[in-house]
């Protein structure tokens, strides 16, 4: 039995099919899952983090990156769980090639996804068009 704790907010067209689908289906072959839904979450007190820890093999976090997902993820890692970080090119994509000051202002969020590559043991990044992966500068097999 795996222990997973997935780390995830906010609406996004591709909770569904990258989140909740997949934690429903490990939960019906009777893993243990917990999902953490609020960005307060990534602030556990001690007691919490411990709680954590002690139930929990994976943590998964989803799409964000900001300094608390970092830091969370790093402590999580130093405490011997396994992290990984699930992130789709769209979402970087699309803010990194947007008209919109709003969002071309976000583009720090591309150098989050870098940085926290160095608290993750495994990357999941999905170029699911073509255009968006050769627009973002990757080259799809």
């Amino acid at each position: 039995m795996m222990r997973v704790v997935a780390f995830a907010w906010g609406e996004h067209p591709s909770s569904p099919y990258r989140l909740f689908e997949p934690m429903m289906e490990l939960a019906r072959r009777r893993h243990y899952v917990s999902v953490y839904g609020n960005p307060e979450d990534l602030r556990p007190s001690d007691e919490e983090f411990a709680t954590i820890v002690d139930t929990a093999d994976v943590a998964y976090f989803a799409r964000h990156a900001d300094p608390d997902v970092q830091r969370l993820a790093q402590r999580l890692k130093d405490a011997g769980i396994a992290v990984v970080w699930d992130h789709d090119d769209d979402y970087i994509a699309r803010r990194k090639h947007s008209t919109d000051p709003q969002e071309k202002r976000e583009v720090d969020d591309i150098y989050r996804m870098i940085e926290i590559a160095d608290h993750v043991e495994g990357l999941v990044i999905s170029v699911r068009a073509q255009p968006n992966a050769k627009r973002a500068g990757v080259e799809p097999e």
